[in-house]
């Protein structure tokens, strides 16, 4: 599975602030999951790759030195993910963080979602 699905999978259940939730949702019926990945941006990877490291540890269980060895490559390559993101975050991230409106928060609270 590639870090795409992952982001993906992860997207609704675990990236999105609740208030979030209610965009996605109207998203998932006009697009496919694959879709998902071009439309979220990077601020939505930083929170998969800041999460990533428990993932880990609940998908895979360090028992032996293979698994450690695994362990280390996984991080040292977030490692650098995380640092091609810094680096380019001009072209990554946007520019300026756009607060939601409290019309929006109050449709997401009422959605429930």
């Amino acid at each position: 599975m590639g870090i795409s699905q992952v982001f993906c999978h992860a997207l609704g259940p675990i990236l999105l602030y609740s208030f979030e939730r209610a965009q996605y949702a109207d998203l998932l019926e006009r697009h496919t999951g694959s879709e998902l990945a071009s439309i979220y941006g990077g601020e939505h990877l930083l929170r998969l790759l800041l999460r990533f490291p428990d993932m880990l540890r609940e998908a895979v269980a360090v028992k032996d030195t293979t698994d450690k060895q695994q362990h280390a490559t996984h991080r040292q390559l977030l490692a650098r993910l995380i640092e091609f993101m810094h680096d380019g975050q001009a072209q990554l991230l946007a520019p300026v963080y756009e607060n939601c409106t409290p019309a929006y928060l109050r449709l997401s609270a009422l959605a429930g979602v």
